[in-house]
């Protein structure tokens, strides 16, 4: 039989020392050496410098230089069937960015219905798929603004209302359309929301 022995403990300081876990230490997380260091992962600009003012002003004023209007399907539907016109140039410039088409749900859904209609294909001269990249075109440079607020009563025709909700929650200055006698003795007024034809909107 072997007789079993406690093993020995340390007695002296530096020996206790020794024998104590080490932990791990922690990265620093301020110092001389992390003070130019950026922050933001996404953020473009050199470390330690910072955007110059101009360019701050002027990135924030893009918004009010761009007129914001409300591109009605039947000037898109016109942009269509027409090989040229005051229509096309208009979607043309937005495409250019002239100006800032704004976008929400109902008028998406209109959008969607017309571009697959037969009539309409039959008068066109683009495919069907060609039609569609031009639809997406479209909405890849509009603005989509969610409505909180509907304005009732105001229109007769309740197809309508839905481009006024959109033009004033996006805060725009015009609203495109063919159909200006649909918008005319609206029970309300909205001052600085004008209803205009697309050759009105190029000739301003």
């Amino acid at each position: 039989m072997y007789a079993w022995a406690a093993p020995k403990l340390p007695t002296s300081s530096a020996s206790v020392a020794q024998t104590r876990p080490v932990r791990p230490r922690r990265p620093p997380t301020a110092g001389p050496h992390l003070e130019n260091r950026s922050t933001h992962k996404f953020c473009s600009r050199p470390a330690g410098r910072k955007w110059p003012i101009l360019m701050i002003a002027y990135m924030l004023s893009w918004d009010d230089v761009v007129t914001r209007i409300v591109v009605d399907t039947s000037v898109f539907i016109s942009a269509l069937i027409g090989p040229a016109g005051p229509s096309r140039e208009l979607v043309r410039r937005c495409l250019q960015g002239q100006y800032q088409p704004l976008m929400g749900n109902a008028l998406f859904c209109e959008y969607e219905s017309i571009v697959g209609r037969p009539h309409i294909l039959a008068q066109c001269p683009l495919s069907q798929n060609e039609i569609l990249t031009l639809m997406h075109a479209l909405m890849s440079v509009s603005k989509w603004i969610s409505i909180y607020y509907l304005w009732r009563p105001n229109l007769k025709d309740e197809a309508d209302n839905h481009l006024i909700e959109l033009a004033v929650a996006g805060n725009a200055q015009v609203i495109a359309t063919n159909n200006v006698r649909d918008f005319q003795n609206a029970e309300l007024l909205f001052p600085d929301l004008s209803i205009l034809k697309p050759e009105e909107i190029i000739r301003r």
